[in-house]
């Protein structure tokens, strides 16, 4: 029996994996670089934005702790996979065939796992917009201040610097005055310039938050997305071919396939290449949040799952319980 078109995966949906994949690391490492952002720039004497951090603190670290980490085994899992079509003939692949369709399965469980856990991270970062938009205001606020008082700091400078010249030509007196008054025209400058340039970095790491981590986890969560519906695809494929036994498309299948896993496992080779910046960028998060949040988070919140309701942490003990390394991520002191 031959197998209807409508159920192929085509070359455009391999090089839409391929695509994604590299979409995913592109935004994954853009997410980590604005956390970074937010949290290495030096404004620390900008109440609201300490607030801000100290509230998007826990969040970042489940983050740290359990997404990156996941999104870590979705891509290696896929490079694996990839290397089926790679690695066995095909006469090994036809033998295998029910357990690569497994495979798929499972890649599709977890890119879909990864995607609903970011999604839900996404939902807890946007919950401080209300605290973002504090300091938004405050510091435009702010910006009004620190301009006149830099206008007035540059212009007592001038001053004291006009007098500092002047008293230059007094005998005696050019003596004290003039190094006295030259160096305090230095310093109401150096303020001046140091007030506005705090405020503009404090406004730059807020945006950090609201603008590049809010918009790079939603375009890496779309990448999950797609990748996850690519191998839900693949699998019916993949359990078709077995049932139906078309040799023909079974060969066709295997040698697309083959064709494409060398650029599937370069997609992935690149993702993996860009870890270790991003965890260096999450290693700025402050380690003073709630020791037990994480454990807590993952126990809390729920996700849908076809009409099963389910916590992250149950979810990810049932989907990883084959990775001890994994698993422990999920189990915690159990």
């Amino acid at each position: 029996m031959a197998l209807s078109a409508q159920h192929t995966v085509t070359n455009a949906e391999i090089d839409k994996l391929t695509n994604n994949l590299c979409n995913a690391a592109k935004n994954l490492k853009m997410a980590c670089s604005s956390l970074r952002s937010f949290y290495t720039t030096n404004a620390s004497s900008i109440s609201v934005l300490v607030k801000l951090r100290r509230g998007t603190t826990n969040h970042a670290m489940v983050y740290k702790e359990t997404a990156l980490p996941i999104a870590t085994v979705v891509i290696q899992n896929i490079q694996d996979f990839a290397q089926n079509y790679d690695v066995l003939e095909y006469d090994e692949f036809e033998e295998s065939l029910y357990d690569i369709a497994s495979e798929a399965q499972q890649n599709a469980a977890v890119a879909t796992f990864v995607q609903q856990l970011h999604k839900e991270l996404l939902l807890n970062f946007k919950s401080e917009q209300d605290n973002v938009d504090t300091v938004l205001n405050t510091l435009k606020l702010d910006g009004v201040w620190y301009t006149k008082q830099a206008q007035k700091l540059e212009y007592l400078s001038k001053i004291k610097f006009a007098c500092a010249i002047g008293l230059f030509f007094v005998p005696g007196v050019n003596l004290i005055a003039t190094p006295y008054l030259c160096a305090q025209s230095k310093v109401d400058y150096v303020n001046s310039i140091a007030n506005q340039e705090e405020s503009r970095l404090a406004v730059s790491a807020t945006r950090a938050v609201e603008d590049a981590l809010n918009k790079s986890l939603e375009k890496f969560i779309e990448a999950l997305a797609e990748i996850s519906g690519f191998f839900m695809l693949l699998e019916s494929e993949l359990n078709r071919i077995a049932q139906f036994h078309d040799q023909g498309f079974k060969r066709h299948h295997y040698l697309k396939c083959r064709k494409k896993s060398p650029e599937i496992i370069a997609a992935c080779n690149d993702f993996i290449k860009c870890l270790p910046d991003c965890k260096t960028d999450l290693q700025v998060i402050p380690i003073d949040c709630d020791k037990n949040y994480v454990q807590e988070w993952l126990i809390a919140k729920k996700t849908q799952i076809g009409n099963q309701t389910i916590s992250f942490s149950e979810w990810g003990k049932q989907l990883f319980v084959k990775d001890e390394q994994v698993l422990n991520l999920f189990t915690f002191n159990e």
